[in-house]
C-alpha cells in the first residue's frame, strides 16, 4: 500500500495548504485580538534581553542564509506587552531573513529611543503606502501578508512610532519608543 509519486506530491501539495490557512487563521485571530485590547497586561520589559532571545531563536535561519548580523545594542527597559513584544520582533526578524539574499546582511539596532532593522534584500523600495495593509505582500512573497499588518497594529496599541524607509540597498523599519509623555521607557 505505498503510495505513488503523483500521490505523495498531492499530500505533500494538502500540507502546505494547509499549513498556510493555519498559519493565516492565528495571524487573523491574533490582529483580532490586538484590534480589540484583548492581549493587554503590561510589564516592565528588557527589550535588548527579549531581542537577543529572539536572535537565538532565529540563529539557524541567519546561519543557513549565511547572513551577516551586525547587532548594536544598548540596554533597554520599557512597559509593554511581552507577547506582543516577541510578535512584533519576529516578524521583523523573519522578514529581514526571508526577504534577503544569501551572503546579505542584516544590521539591528536598539537605542533608549528606538529599534531599527536593516536588512539587503530586493533593490527597489517596497511601497510604503501599502506595506501595513493587510493582505498587502509583492509578487515574490509566500507569507500571508499580515506579518507588516499586526507590527502596525502592536506599534498602534503600544504607541510606538513606526515607519519604512530604503536607502543605498536597504530596507530599514525603525520602531520608536518615545511618546510625548515618555513615561513607558523605564531605565537606561
Amino acid at each position: 500500500d505505498k503510495l505513488g509519486k503523483e500521490e505523495s506530491e498531492t499530500l505533500i501539495d494538502l500540507y502546505k495548504a494547509t499549513s498556510r490557512l493555519t498559519k493565516l487563521n492565528q495571524n487573523l485571530l491574533l490582529l483580532v485580538k490586538i484590534d480589540n485590547n484583548i492581549i493587554n497586561e503590561q510589564e516592565d520589559v528588557d527589550v535588548s534581553g527579549v531581542l537577543v532571545e529572539r536572535l537565538s531563536y532565529f540563529q539557524e535561519l541567519i546561519q543557513n542564509r549565511n547572513l551577516s548580523l551586525i547587532t548594536t545594542l544598548s540596554p533597554l527597559v520599557i512597559n509593554t506587552n511581552r507577547y506582543l513584544l516577541e510578535i512584533l520582533l519576529n516578524n521583523l526578524l523573519s522578514n529581514a531573513i526571508r526577504h534577503n539574499y544569501e551572503n546579505g546582511h542584516i544590521e539591528i539596532s536598539l537605542t533608549t529611543e528606538c529599534m531599527i532593522f536593516r536588512n539587503t534584500g530586493a533593490p527597489q523600495s517596497l511601497n510604503s503606502d501599502k506595506i501595513f495593509d493587510r493582505f498587502f505582500k509583492d509578487s515574490h512573497s509566500e507569507g500571508t501578508g499580515l506579518g507588516l499588518a499586526i507590527l502596525k497594529q502592536i506599534c498602534n496599541r503600544q504607541q510606538f512610532g513606526f515607519k519604512y524607509t530604503h536607502t543605498d540597498g536597504y530596507h530599514s523599519f525603525e520602531i520608536s519608543f518615545i511618546l510625548p509623555t515618555d513615561e513607558h521607557i523605564i531605565a537606561n
